[in-house]
C-alpha cells in the first residue's frame, strides 16, 4: 500500500492559493493561532483576503484578524465595509469581529 506524503501546512503561503478552500483553511489556521500569528506580513495578507472573491474566505480572514486584533488595527478589519462588498453577511461579521 502506497503512503501519501503529508502536505506541510503553510498558512501564510496558502493564503495565496488558487483554491478557495485552501485559502479559507489557511485563514482559519492563522485565526486559531491568535496573537501568535500577529506578524505584519500575516496581518497584511489577511487584510488582502478581505477583498477575496469568495465570501467564505473573506469571513475567515475577518475572523482571523479579529482573533489577532492586538496587531490588526480596527481600520483594517473595518475596511471590508468600505469595499462595496455585496456579501450580505459582511457587515455582521465585521461587527462581530470589532465587538470581540
Amino acid at each position: 500500500m502506497a503512503r501519501r506524503a503529508a502536505r506541510r501546512v503553510e498558512p501564510l503561503k496558502d493564503l495565496q492559493s488558487s483554491d478557495p478552500l485552501v485559502r479559507r483553511a489557511a485563514a482559519e489556521a492563522l485565526g486559531r493561532m491568535g496573537e501568535r500569528a500577529a506578524r505584519p506580513e500575516v496581518v497584511r495578507t489577511l487584510a488582502e483576503r478581505l477583498r477575496d472573491e469568495e465570501p467564505d474566505v473573506r469571513r475567515a480572514a475577518a475572523e482571523a484578524l479579529g482573533r489577532i486584533r492586538e496587531a490588526a488595527p480596527r481600520e483594517v478589519v473595518g475596511g471590508v465595509l468600505r469595499t462595496g462588498d455585496d456579501d450580505p453577511l459582511a457587515p455582521e461579521i465585521v461587527a462581530w469581529v470589532l465587538g470581540r
